[in-house]
């Protein structure tokens, strides 16, 4: 288990995240999916209220969501081409859109906790070492927060700005280097941007009828559950986003949903919801358990 939670200050948490979190650590889920997730118990203490106190849970989150959605997704690491490694992923937030992302510097510290688990999860899916990519990729963390906690210009890692796009090929530079030195039969690693299809257009129907329903990402499940709440609970868990079923939405992803109907039927579980041709929305069932 990577040792997070007790790290307060960003900059030194960026010292320390690959210690224990560079390899692909196994997956602590308990068997029969995400319906039998066990809610941590409360440990007595307040919650951090800082941005930077609360970026340890956030950064175990996003890389139990990143692991999931990659196990989900049955492809290869997405960053990997057939002759290159790309730091730049254009789609980001795209692959599996927030629904109820919180606004202002919070959102963007959550982007760079999910961007970083994503980066590191396929630097080391694609084979290559800690030694290789870890140092660098602490620097790169480091520097997105503190651009974020000090006032700074870090963008979004779906748009980023000039600024990340330089810190991105400054990230970029410095693992190739390593790369050529310790695992020069690896892909050039480079900072290019060049993307694919993002989301798509699906619009979610009950049956039967009578019935609500609310999704949330995995990554807002996770933060939840990272923070100790019961992530079903809506009342608590405030990243649920009620479906209105003549009004599509753009999602690409793992989703997690919930129903219940008039006379009492629930439904829970996930949703793999693949991108398509973009000009029609897809239909999602939701059906009783």
């Amino acid at each position: 288990m990577c040792p997070l939670l007790g790290i307060k200050h960003p900059l030194i948490l960026a010292t320390i995240l690959f210690s224990g979190c560079s390899q692909d650590p196994a997956d602590e889920e308990e068997a029969g999916g995400i319906d039998n997730v066990v809610v941590p118990a409360p440990s007595g203490a307040p919650p951090p209220q800082s941005l930077a106190g609360q970026y340890p849970v956030l950064r175990a989150a996003a890389l139990q969501a990143a692991r999931a959605e990659m196990d989900d997704s049955g492809e290869p690491p997405y960053l990997l081409r057939e002759d290159s490694f790309d730091v730049i992923d254009c789609l980001g937030d795209d692959r599996n859109p927030e629904l109820r992302p919180p606004p202002g510097k919070a959102g963007l510290v959550e982007s760079t906790a999910r961007q970083i688990a994503f980066l590191d999860l396929n630097f080391s899916r694609s084979g290559y070492s800690p030694e290789v990519y870890g140092g660098p990729l602490r620097d790169f963390e480091a520097w997105m927060l503190k651009s974020i906690l000090e006032g700074g210009a870090a963008g979004s890692d779906a748009s980023p700005s000039i600024e990340d796009r330089d810190a991105l090929s400054r990230l970029a530079a410095q693992v190739e280097s390593n790369r050529a030195e310790l695992q020069p039969n690896l892909p050039k690693v480079v900072a290019l941007g060049e993307c694919g299809a993002g989301e798509s257009d699906f619009i979610f129907k009950l049956q039967p009828v009578d019935g609500k329903a609310w999704v949330v990402n995995r990554f807002g499940f996770e933060v939840c559950k990272a923070k100790g709440l019961d992530p079903w609970d809506r009342d608590r868990c405030k990243r649920w986003d009620e479906v209105d079923p003549d009004r599509p939405m753009a999602l690409a992803g793992t989703y997690v949903y919930q129903a219940r109907w008039r006379n009492g039927a629930v439904g829970r579980g996930t949703k793999r919801l693949e991108p398509g041709d973009g000009e029609t929305a897809a239909v999602v069932t939701i059906r009783p358990d």
